[in-house]
């Protein structure tokens, strides 16, 4: 099985050092290759980045998008294999589980000490030896107050996705940890909890919502 790097970062990193001469044939004497093939979420890096990349290194990106975490561990499942990947936290985790990723050369990456310590050795990965952040972000509910209330939106939080009159006008998003937060949340347990009683509910709540 071929296994993959966890994270986007590294790829800025490694390449660094084939600057100059003959780019190409400098990254293909230290790396084995002069191609670098990449699965990341849409949107997260512009077009212009990679062409220049391309460009200043001397080396091809092979860059695919992906939706969801879902999306991406199907197409891992079929024996698709990457360079970088750029999953969620959980998803991680679970790729670690399955042996499906390598170690990172973290001499490669100087300036990992620089990151903030709040973002580095977390519990699905406690000393980064698969993954490095990239970078974070939160869930919660995006709206339009001309057709939902403020005042709705504040007093139902997460039940909102509940309220029949707005049946057929919502979208949640495909993921399946941020989905069972949104549940967790909207039932007053903890977005972590391990109560096999919860996270039941928590599956019967979000089922609900295709009523």
């Amino acid at each position: 099985m071929k296994r993959i790097l966890a994270v986007l970062l590294i790829c800025v990193l490694t390449f660094t050092g084939c600057a100059g001469g003959n780019k190409n044939s400098d990254a293909i004497s230290k790396y084995g290759s002069d191609t670098l093939k990449v699965y990341n979420w849409g949107e997260y890096v512009g077009e212009d980045v990679i062409r220049n990349f391309e460009k200043q290194f001397g080396v091809k990106v092979i860059y695919e998008l992906f939706d969801s975490n879902e999306m991406m561990y199907t197409k891992i499942q079929t024996g698709e294999s990457y360079d970088i990947l750029v999953p969620s936290d959980y998803m991680i985790e679970r790729l670690i589980q399955e042996d499906r990723l390598s170690k990172i050369d973290k001499s490669l990456i100087p300036n990992l000490s620089n990151l903030a310590e709040g973002v580095k050795n977390l519990p699905y990965d406690a000393n980064n030896d698969y993954s490095v952040p990239y970078f974070w972000g939160s869930v919660g509910i995006v709206y339009n107050h001309n057709n939902i209330p403020k005042e709705v939106v504040e007093e139902q939080g997460f039940n909102v996705l509940k309220n029949t009159d707005y049946k057929g006008k919502l979208y949640m998003y495909d993921s399946e940890r941020d989905s069972f937060m949104v549940a967790f949340k909207a039932l007053g347990y903890s977005m972590n909890t391990e109560n096999e009683d919860e996270i039941n509910k928590a599956y019967e709540w979000l089922k609900e919502l295709n009523d």
